[in-house]
């Protein structure tokens, strides 16, 4: 019995940091996400820029290339951003399957002793689920979002492309 409540404060220890590290990567991935919708702002600006440029009569060509070329850069940072997100994300993930199996395990060795303490941990994994699932569901519309508007802008790029 003594041991049971040994492990269970080990496990809610483990837990605690281990919900340390899920926040704050939880935290930087916040911040890259505001990073990367910043950047498709400015890849649409751009391009809603150079759609008006182009369709203007007698432009310069060179005003044309200097435009694309910022385009083109904004694209190649957009691509990164997306990349260290998709990082993040798959360390937010994994972060969280360590939460959970940590919960699971001090479940087990709370299920032992105390049966108020298994239901605080019960209830308190199930609010856990809820905020972190609700978290991603919120994240993959916005993804999803941005994404359908950044196809949209490159069609638009596309078709202006193809004017010139």
């Amino acid at each position: 019995m003594m041991e049971s409540a040994q492990n269970a404060t080990n496990s809610a220890s483990n837990v605690l940091v281990l919900q340390r590290e899920k926040d704050q990567l939880v935290g930087e991935y916040k911040k890259q996400r505001k990073l990367v919708e910043d950047l498709k702002t400015q890849l649409q600006s751009s391009i809603t820029e150079h759609t008006s440029l182009a369709e203007l009569p007698n432009q310069e060509e060179a005003t044309l290339q200097d435009s694309l070329s910022k385009i083109h850069a904004l694209r190649d940072q957009l691509k990164g951003g997306n990349e260290k997100l998709r990082d993040l994300k798959k360390g937010v993930k994994e972060a969280q399957d360590k939460l959970k199996t940590e919960r699971s395990a001090g479940r087990k060795d709370a299920g032992s002793g105390n049966f108020v303490l298994t239901l605080m941990m019960k209830r308190d994994e199930a609010a856990h689920l809820r905020r972190d699932n609700q978290q991603f569901l919120e994240e993959e519309k916005e993804r999803l979002q941005s994404e359908a508007e950044q196809e949209v802008a490159e069609i638009k790029l596309n078709t202006t492309q193809g004017n010139t």
